[in-house]
Order: C-alpha cells, then structure tokens, then sequence
C-alpha cells in the first residue's frame, strides 16, 4: 500500500515543480484569469495538504502494525508458535505474503526490519512533500508577480514617450489610481494615464502590488480535519489464566508386604483451575478489558503408596532343618520295626525347588498328601516353625503317617524353602 502512495507523492511534485514555474510576462487583459487560477491553486493546495495528512496517518498506523509484528517473534527472528488468526493476518499484511507458512522457520525479523526501513523512507518523504506545499502556500502567487511585471514595464514606455507633462497631471493621475487601489483596475488607469510622469507609474506599480497581496491573503483556504473513522471492537473468549493443583500422597498398610518396604500402588496426577474470559480487541490489537469470566476445576489424583505390615521371615538354616526333618522320620520308622531311609540327593533338590515355588508364588498348601502310585509319595506342610514340629505334625495325621511309616519305601529327600515356611518330604526307591 505505501508503495503506491511513494509513486502519488511523485507525481504530486511534479505538479508542484509546474506550478512554481513561471509562464512569464502577460497581457494585461489577462490579470482577471490569473486571479481566478490563483484561487484554484489555493482549493489546489488545501486539498494536497488534507491528502498528505491522511498518508502520515496511514504510514503511522503501518508503523505501529509493524511493532505488533515484532511482538510475535522469538529470540531467533522466527515466528512464534500457536499464532491466532488475527495475528496471522497481521504478519501476511505486513510482509506481503499469501501465507505464514511461506516465512515459518525462516529469519522473519530481517524482513520485518527491511519493511520498516522502507515505511520509514516513505515517511521522510511525505513529510519533505507537506513543507513543499507549505512552502508554496505561503508565497505570493503568479498571478501577482505577473501583474507587477505588467505594471512596470507599462511605466517605462510611459515615462519615455510623456516627458512633458506637468505636475498637476501626475498628481491628478495619481490620486485616480489611489481611488482604485485594491479593486483589479490599476492596470487600466495606467494605460489611460498616458501623461503621467516616472513617479506616477511608480504608483500605480507599488498599488498593484498591494492589490495582489491582498487577493492572496483572503483566498487561502483552512483545511478540514479528516474526520477518523469508528474503532472496530471485537470481543473474544480466551483462557487468561491457569493454576495448577498439586497432588498429595495417601499410604495403604499392606500385610503381604514386609515391614519397611513400600509399593506405589497408583502414581498421582496434578488437577488444574482455569479460568476463561471475553477480552476486549480495539482494531485487532488486543485490551486489558475482560468481562463474563468463568472458572473451572479439574481435581487432583492423589498417589496411592503401599506400607508393608508382615513380619520378616525368621532366618533359616534350611540345610539343617532338612536333616534334622529326615532323622526324626527314621525314629519315628524304628519304633514300628520298619527299615530306615535311605537320603536321595535328587529326591531332595526336587522338594527344595518345590517348596521355593510355593514361597515365591504365595501359596498356601497347608496339610497335603501327594498322590500315592506306586513307590512315590509325598507330605507338605506350611506355616512350620521348626522341624520337631513339622514331624509331630505329620505323624498325628491320619494321611501323612502311613508315607513316613511304609516299609515299601527305601529313598527319602526333605526340601525347606528359603524362609522355612514350606516342608515337603518326598518318598521313592
């Protein structure tokens, strides 16, 4: 847009450059046109004066849409990310581009600075334009320049060609064209006055002077102010603010889980309070003005953290518990006359790992007698706090008796687990 204004400011000298220029000396008969072209070019001069205002207004609303622009770049010289639509807008009018994607990721601030160099030329130069026109304004116009010259050099031929006249006709000239002083007739008292003497014409060339002056002063116009026009108020819901809510921790006791370790049994998650507003934009540029706010809250999730309650395990020679399991089974198989067993290294790697399996996994056996097919058996129990114990147990159990006791049976292995909460005696040839 101020391109084209640089190219209306040219021509708009040029026709100053013409108008200054001189046409040169005139007839006389044509001192009434040059008064009427002297109010023309003062209508002329009032209405470039009101055009070179509203381009200052215009380059001065550019400049400020050019600071709008520079608001939306980062540290980089790039655009910002997330623009609004207006702000979008805003960046293709001022570079002259069809789309932000045409200048996204590139050095904008360069082009930005390059736009406002050249508005700022354009400036410079409408302001050089106005003092012109000033200027020109306030000179005394052609029309009167031409009359004066017209004037003198009637004078001159009249002072060559009447050297004889007497005193009494100057005065009587003179006082004729004082008469007329001020009313566009000087020229034609002149011409009458043919008898005048040098110091009469130069009367008569000093009122046509004043005469010109005077038209000049009164026929200069005073220029309207350019009315503004009305502000475009728009307004916008928007999120002005936004609070984030911190979770807290709740704690669970937990009685599969030892004493002193924790579990997060949920991972918390923080809410957040938002409040959004109508904000006040005044021609796209954007007010601290808000009305109709309205708040909402999203609760926070507190984490959930798992306290352990069980008592450790008690610590376990689980290779001696296995011993001292298979040696009472062998009195226990003496007292009834049956032969004692025979240890099976194998047999009891099998119970140990079977008995681990149960501690890992949580499960509970409790009094369990394997199945019995031909010459394998096999007795459990869980929740045993020593082997003296676990074979007593065993031994008042209808079910498990008859495994420790059977003559048919000749191996035996014993398995602990590692906290000596599982024993599992496991019977075979």
């Amino acid at each position: 847009m101020w391109k084209s204004k640089l190219r209306l400011l040219a021509l708009v000298l040029i026709i100053m450059t013409m108008g200054l220029v001189g046409c040169g000396s005139k007839k006389d008969d044509e001192s009434v046109a040059g008064a009427e072209t002297t109010s023309t070019e003062n209508d002329e001069i009032a209405a470039e004066l009101e055009e070179l205002d509203g381009e200052l207004e215009e380059l001065a609303e550019e400049e400020d849409q050019i600071k709008e622009v520079e608001k939306l770049l980062d540290e980089d010289g790039e655009l910002k990310e997330d623009l609004t639509k207006e702000e979008k807008d805003l960046v293709k009018e001022v570079l002259g581009v069809k789309s932000v994607e045409e200048v996204k990721g590139k050095d904008v601030k360069k082009a930005v600075t390059a736009v406002k160099k050249e508005v700022k030329k354009a400036k410079e130069t409408v302001k050089q334009t106005k003092k012109e026109v000033q200027k020109r304004a306030g000179t005394p116009t052609s029309t009167a320049k031409k009359s004066e010259s017209t004037s003198k050099g009637t004078s001159n031929t009249n002072k060559d060609s009447n050297k004889g006249n007497s005193t009494n006709k100057e005065n009587s000239s003179n006082k004729e064209n004082s008469t007329n002083k001020g009313k566009g007739t000087n020229n034609t008292n002149s011409g009458s006055n043919k008898g005048d003497s040098g110091s009469s014409n130069t009367n008569s060339g000093s009122s046509n002077t004043g005469n010109s002056n005077s038209g000049n002063s009164t026929s200069k116009p005073t220029p309207a102010p350019t009315p503004k026009p009305e502000p475009k108020v728009e307004w916008k819901t928007e999120t002005t603010k936004t609070e984030s809510i911190a979770f807290g921790t709740d704690k669970k006791n937990d009685s599969n889980l030892e004493k002193g370790k924790e579990k997060v049994e949920r991972e918390g998650r923080n809410g957040s309070k938002v409040t959004k507003c109508e904000v006040k934009y005044v021609d796209g540029k954007k007010t601290s003005e808000t009305k109709n706010c309205t708040t909402s809250t999203t609760a926070a999730t507190n984490k959930v953290v798992l306290v352990g309650t069980k008592e450790p395990a008690p610590v376990v020679n689980v290779g001696a518990m296995e011993q001292e399991i298979f040696r009472l089974i062998n009195a226990e198989r003496a007292k009834v006359g049956s032969p004692p067993l025979k240890w099976s290294g194998t047999i009891g790697s099998n119970a140990r790992n079977h008995a681990n399996y149960l501690t890992d996994n949580g499960i509970t056996r409790g009094m369990h007698v394997g199945p019995y097919s031909g010459k394998y058996g096999e007795v459990a129990y869980t929740g045993g706090t020593g082997a003296g114990w676990v074979v007593a147990t065993w031994m008042n159990s209808p079910g498990h008796k008859p495994f420790l006791l059977s003559p048919e049976f000749t191996h035996i292995g014993v398995g602990v687990s590692k906290t000596g909460e599982h024993a599992i005696a496991q019977f075979g040839e």
